[in-house]
């Protein structure tokens, strides 16, 4: 009784997720056609996926993490901080990798697939919608800073650091959005992209060293 009254619950909230998720998207677009610049839009959604793609960051963190202690701004503290995020983007690959395989929940049927910067190989693997990809990579480099000292240093030592913190959460969550109007993702794939991206923040501050006070 219980079980079945859980999965009804459940489907309800799938059928009300999929319903604003389309309302979300539609209305975007038909701004853009009423303001006649929808083509201008989806292209300004399109270069915002470029900042959260894996494509991009991966190979990125990977040279960082290789950057030599002594020419790393910042020296030892630096390279600790781009170790820090070279593996928390291996745990984000496992993460969202393993549950997207578990779960196979579909894309939207209204999505266009134009994501040209990824090649065929990419898109046959991370065909499922849940949870966001992107949206979790985005948090996890928001949530760093919370458990990793020398991330924290690392950014505190730009000017105005403190406000580092909470644009690296605006972005992370206007790049959740983003993922809606794209009609990449429904709302529940986004709102669960942010909790892992958190997860996989302190994920690996534990591997990488007890959360790095």
């Amino acid at each position: 009784m219980v079980s079945d009254l859980l999965l009804l619950l459940w489907k309800y909230l799938i059928k009300v997720d999929v319903g604003v998720s389309k309302a979300l998207f539609q209305g975007w677009t038909s701004m853009g056609e009423a303001l006649g610049c929808q083509a201008l839009l989806r292209m300004f959604l399109k270069v915002l996926e470029w900042t959260g793609d894996g494509v991009v960051w991966i190979p990125l963190a990977g040279i960082m993490m290789g950057c030599p202690a002594q020419i790393c701004f910042g020296g030892l503290s630096a390279r600790k901080a781009n170790q820090t995020l070279f593996l928390g983007m291996i745990v984000d690959l496992i993460f969202v990798g393993l549950a997207k395989f578990l779960i196979q929940r579909p894309r939207p049927i209204y999505n266009v697939d134009d994501m040209f910067h990824v090649s065929s190989l990419v898109k046959s693997v991370d065909s499922h919608s849940f949870p966001s990809g992107h949206t979790a990579r985005a948090a996890m480099l928001a949530a760093l800073p919370a458990f990793s000292g020398p991330m924290r240093d690392r950014l505190l030592s730009f000017e105005r650091g403190d406000g580092v913190f909470v644009e690296l959460w605006v972005w992370a969550a206007v790049l959740g959005m983003s993922r809606i109007l794209l009609g990449r993702h429904h709302l529940i794939d986004v709102i669960a992209g942010l909790l892992f991206g958190v997860a996989e923040a302190y994920t690996a501050c534990v591997i990488f060293g007890g959360l790095q006070d």
